[in-house]
Formats: structure tokens, C-alpha cells, sequence
């Protein structure tokens, strides 16, 4: 069978100077993330929705011999809040060193200069504000009560000091257990979620030492640092976390190695997609004893590029998918839910859902557990399209320009 190349479309007839593969590949890394940027968004919303409040800071617990209505409930919020949508965050990481170190495969110091001043404007910028709104939101509401909760709210910033609401402000006590046994501590800045800008901004600032540090150590670098990651050892310095580091350097594994990340992850899919189906049901099945944690940062590597080859099939098959008005919009948004959505929203959107469903019948509670998120992302839409329309140079600021 013989094939007249003249008339495919001219994607498909240049090889690429990437491992040679053709044009329509050069840009399937940006047409995926594009896809995968709304739905990794919603998936950090719903990692939220069971507050550490809640639970004392501690996994949920299933009774699988006393196996109940409630028990139901509570799989499903672990699956989801606790297993499935952990991977959401290390796909912003990888995503976010693949793109750093795009097209970069020998080190100039001006390309690190025109790094550092993009992202002051696309990082900094917007990390300071998204700190500083709740603050400030909060420090009106209080004002406004006359109770003596300003003054309350006031002493506890002096206390803490102020400055650490840029970095350390929440102390979120142990994460978990390194193999030896030693606590890993969380701390988060004043608005919790942004603890990834802050560890980004980090990144951003040592991204020579990334560089130099995959150049020379290439896969073997990429394996310790997961090595690392799987155990817990690393130094505990705020900003400076492993599942920061080695999910970032992953990501520019592929790019100062010029490799098409999308076309390297998909040759192994199927491995990957096994790997964390079984991870996460085990994570599910041991959740709350000292195993989840064995089987849940191994789902979180596997269920991360699980995600990424998951768009990736979807972009190959529909390659004008990721250009639809819809996605287009929804992909802008996402920034804005991230950073958003803890700034009184996701309480506002719980207290909705009580109110409307305010039955506590099992039915009802999970689908609150659904609701409240949905509603959370679609009051961030709502106030992004106003934004757009009445405010769009600042929401530009409060997005990066994304």
C-alpha cells in the first residue's frame, strides 16, 4: 500500500527536531497542558474538601470489617481527596519544569536573567498578592464586627510576625514519618494552597543548580531524587520540599535532555496506568495505617503521569480539542481557582450546600461531598468572567498574565 504524502497536512511532513518526530508533535506538549490545566485546578479543590479541621489532621479510617453507610461515605472522600486528586499538584510541577527549561539544552546566564524577570511578574507578583487579599479580607471583616476580634486578629499577626504570612504563617504539624521515623513538619503560608508558588518561586531562584544537577546525573539524578521523595529524607527547609524538587526536576529531565515529554511518558502508558490503579485502591484500602503512605507516594508518581498521558491520548486523537472556545476559557481560569478558592469560597460554597441539602441522610452527604467543590469552581468562574469583563488589567496582574 503506497500513500501520496503531498496531500497530508503540512503538521504531519517536517520532522521534528525532537527525537524526529513530526510537526504536529512539537506542539502537543503546550496543546496538552492546555487541556489539563481546568481539570487539575478542580482536582486541587476537591483535595480540600475534607478539611484537616475536620479530621484532627489525620487520614480518615475505614472500618472494613463494621463496613456501614458511613464507611461508604468516607471511601469515597478518601478515594477521591486523599488518593485520586493528590497526583494534581505534581502534574503543576512537572508541567511547570518541563516549560521552565523548554528548549534550553546548553545553560546561558541570560536565559536564566529573562527567567527570573518573567517570573516576577507571572510568580512573585501574583504570590504576594494572593497572599496579602485573605489578609486583608479578613482584617476588614473583623474591623467591622466590633467584638475585639480585630484586635485578637492583629496580636496573633504581630505574634507570628508578619512577615511570615509570605512563607510559615500556618503550621500544619506532622505530614507524615521519614523511613527512619523522623516527623516531617508542614508549614504553609497564610493563603495554604500557594505553598506550591512559594516552593516554585524557590525553584525558579536554583534553577542552575536543577540544571547543572540533571545535566550531569541525567536518569540516575531523576531516580535518587524519587528515591528521596519515596522515603522522606531531605532537608527541612520550608520552600525547599522534595515533591517540590523531584517532581520540577522530572519535568525538566525532558526538556534539558530535548526530549518530547508527552511522546517519553506514553511508551510505558499502560505500565503507568496499572501501576497506579493498583496503588490507589491499596492507598484506599490502607488509608489511615502506617502503609498508606508506602502505596500513596507511589499512586502520586504513577497517577501524576498517568493524568499527563491520559490528555495526551485525548489531544492525539481530537488535535483540535484543546482549541474549543470552552477549554481555551476554562484553561484561564485555572490559576485563578487555585489561588481563589480558599479565600472564603470554599466555606461560602459548604454553607450553600447545607443549606440546600441540609438533610444528613447518607445520600444527601455524599452528594454534598460532590456539591460544595462544584459549586466552590463555578463561583471562581463566575468571578473570573466578571473580573475579565470589569477588571481585566488587574486580573491580568492576579493571573500572571496567564
Amino acid at each position: 500500500m503506497t500513500s501520496d504524502r503531498r496531500n497530508k497536512p503540512l503538521i504531519y511532513q517536517n520532522p521534528s527536531p525532537i527525537n524526529g518526530v513530526g510537526e504536529m508533535f512539537n506542539d502537543l506538549p503546550s496543546k496538552t497542558i492546555r487541556l489539563l490545566r481546568f481539570p487539575l485546578a478542580v482536582a486541587v479543590v476537591f483535595a480540600h474538601e475534607i478539611s484537616r479541621r475536620e479530621t484532627g489532621g489525620q487520614i480518615l479510617q475505614i472500618d472494613w470489617l463494621n463496613f456501614s453507610g458511613m464507611e461508604l461515605y468516607n471511601c469515597i472522600r478518601i478515594l477521591i481527596s486523599n488518593v485520586i486528586v493528590l497526583g494534581a499538584r505534581p502534574c503543576f510541577f512537572i508541567i511547570s519544569g518541563f516549560l521552565f527549561f523548554k528548549n534550553i539544552t546548553i545553560w546561558k546566564n541570560r536565559f536564566y536573567i529573562d527567567k527570573i524577570k518573567r517570573r516576577f511578574t507571572t510568580l512573585i507578583i501574583p504570590y504576594l498578592l494572593w497572599i496579602l487579599i485573605p489578609v486583608t479580607l479578613k482584617a476588614i471583616y473583623f474591623f467591622f464586627l466590633f467584638d475585639g476580634s480585630f484586635e485578637l486578629f492583629k496580636s496573633e499577626l504581630l505574634e507570628n510576625g508578619i512577615l511570615k504570612i509570605f512563607w510559615d504563617y500556618h503550621d500544619f504539624g506532622t505530614s507524615c514519618n521519614n523511613i527512619f521515623g523522623t516527623p516531617v513538619y508542614s508549614y504553609f503560608p497564610y493563603n495554604p494552597p500557594l505553598w506550591f508558588l512559594r516552593d516554585l518561586i524557590m525553584l525558579t531562584f536554583l534553577a542552575p543548580l536543577v540544571y547543572f544537577f540533571i545535566k550531569y546525573s541525567k536518569i540516575a539524578g531523576i531516580i535518587v531524587l524519587g528515591i528521596c521523595y519515596y522515603t522522606q529524607v531531605w532537608i527541612y527547609i520550608s520552600g525547599f520540599s522534595i515533591d517540590a524538587f523531584f517532581f520540577f526536576s522530572l519535568g525538566a529531565y525532558f526538556s534539558i535532555n530535548n526530549k518530547n515529554m508527552m511522546l517519553e511518558l506514553q511508551k510505558s502508558k499502560l505500565l503507568w496506568l496499572f501501576i497506579a490503579i493498583i496503588t490507589m485502591f491499596l492507598s484506599l484500602y490502607f488509608a489511615g495505617s502506617n502503609n498508606y503512605d508506602f502505596f500513596r507516594r507511589i499512586y502520586i508518581i504513577a497517577g501524576s503521569i498517568t493524568a499527563i498521558n491520559i490528555a495526551t491520548v485525548i489531544v492525539k486523537r481530537d488535535n483540535k480539542i484543546w482549541d474549543t472556545p470552552l477549554i481555551t476559557f476554562l484553561s484561564k481560569t485555572s490559576f485563578f481557582i487555585f489561588a481563589a478558592h480558599t479565600v472564603g469560597l470554599m466555606r461560602l460554597s459548604n454553607h450553600i450546600t447545607n443549606i440546600i441539602l441540609k438533610w444528613d441522610n447518607l445520600f444527601f452527604l455524599i452528594i454534598r461531598y460532590f456539591t460544595a467543590p462544584l459549586i466552590c469552581v463555578s463561583l471562581c468562574i463566575a468571578l473570573y468572567y466578571i473580573a475579565s469583563k470589569t477588571f481585566p488589567k488587574l486580573l491580568k496582574i492576579l493571573t500572571g498574565s496567564r
